[in-house]
């Protein structure tokens, strides 16, 4: 990326809105960030990832269009964590329209979690064909959305490591984290998230702490 830019060249800050979170506990910005990341693709151009994905590896696709899946009950579904798309797309240009549409015509807080995400990328990608560009989700999200804490268990680092192993990246959920109150910086001693941070000299650079 040659030029950093402000958020809110993308999307003006008085657009900001909050929804209820997956357990309708909390309020969360994740609907709002559906809608941004999509703007933004249509705004420059650039792929979107998570900032809550951990980099395993730098071998990415150089394809047009690129898109990731979590697995549910051995399904994969299309996930909105990854998004490599034409800024002039047909599909950009549906997902920024049905967003803004939706946004207009639902009350935010009856919103499903979702909604502006996953779902609606899903039938982008089925509306334009483009399912064979949907990677399959060890690839990028190679633990589901009910394993979130599997990387913070020093119990699970072998396993968590041996189902990494091929993958790209590893999503962290952060929606969910921030749901159960997970202090995210807190890595037990062993786990596999401290085995990432020691190995990537993270630890004393951005104050996490070790626990036991």
């Amino acid at each position: 990326v040659s030029q950093s830019r402000y958020a809110t060249d993308i999307v003006d800050k008085g657009k900001l809105f909050y929804t209820l979170g997956p357990t309708k506990k909390k309020k969360s910005v994740s609907a709002f960030s559906d809608y941004f990341r999509y703007s933004m693709i249509k705004a420059t151009g650039l792929a979107w990832t998570d900032s809550d994905a951990l980099c395993l590896s730098e071998n990415f696709t150089k394809n047009k269009y690129f898109f990731a899946s979590d697995i549910s009950k051995g399904v994969n579904w299309v996930a909105n964590g990854t998004i490599v798309a034409p800024k002039t797309s047909k599909l950009i240009s549906f997902l920024v329209e049905s967003a803004e549409k939706t946004l207009m015509e639902q009350d935010l807080y009856s919103l499903k979690w979702g909604t502006l995400g996953p779902a609606l990328l899903a039938e982008g990608v089925d509306k334009f064909n483009l399912r064979k560009y949907v990677v399959d989700s060890d690839y990028l999200h190679p633990l589901g959305i009910h394993e979130v804490l599997l990387p913070f268990n020093r119990s699970k680092a072998e396993e968590v490591k041996r189902r990494c192993k091929d993958s790209a990246s590893l999503h962290l959920f952060n929606a969910i984290l921030s749901e159960k109150s997970i202090n995210k910086n807190n890595l037990p001693r062993g786990s596999f998230l401290h085995q990432k941070a020691q190995e990537y000299e993270l630890i004393a650079r951005h104050r996490i702490v070790t626990g036991k």
